[in-house]
């Protein structure tokens, strides 16, 4: 008599990790780096054909990350491929980086709530034309609308996070400062 198959391992929480398209080594990320905080669902129909048609997007992201982007890019496959790399590397932190580039409230100020108008020119926003897959796009928009419910957690009451930001924020934590270059 034949031995029954084997059964294979079961399927990872797909809520708790990530999936293997996202990361840089294909292996899974139990949670995120805050420790409790779980990934929401990042996975897409690979069998949809839609998925698949490229769909050109821009994003408004502060010069100075502009800067350090294109001094990357040269060593990069494209535009679209440091970004995806960039949200690869930093996504279980990205509402931890959103929080830490947003002023907080800053108790003992007179209007705690509010920060100081003005800044620098480099945080002035510009355009970053990307080319990704629709599905990629998806990921995208379920990962800002998990950090917008992360930072809508920590701090009710912000302003929504836009996909632009969230892709400002993983380029800021992936990319060399500047001046400085990395080697692939």
């Amino acid at each position: 008599m034949a031995a029954a198959p084997a059964e294979p391992p079961p399927a990872p929480d797909v809520a708790t990790t990530v999936p293997a398209p996202l990361t840089a080594t294909g292996a899974a990320v139990a949670t995120a780096a805050a420790g409790s905080r779980a990934l929401p669902d990042l996975n897409i129909d690979l069998d949809d054909p839609t998925a698949l048609m490229i769909t050109p997007t821009v994003l408004s992201v502060p010069n100075g990350i502009l800067r350090r982007f294109e001094d990357a890019r040269r060593r990069a496959a494209s535009h679209t491929a440091l970004v995806l790399d960039a949200l690869r590397a930093h996504a279980a932190e990205l509402p931890d980086l959103v929080l830490q580039r947003r002023p907080g409230p800053r108790p003992g100020d007179l209007f705690p709530y509010r920060a100081s108008p003005g800044g620098g020119s480099d945080e002035r926003p510009g355009p970053l034309r990307i080319r990704p897959a629709a599905g990629e796009l998806a990921i995208m928009d379920t990962l800002t609308d998990w950090v917008n419910a992360e930072v809508g957690h920590n701090r009710p009451g912000v302003r929504k996070v836009s996909r632009s930001e969230v892709v400002a924020v993983a380029l800021d934590a992936y990319l060399p400062p500047a001046g400085h270059s990395r080697r692939r």
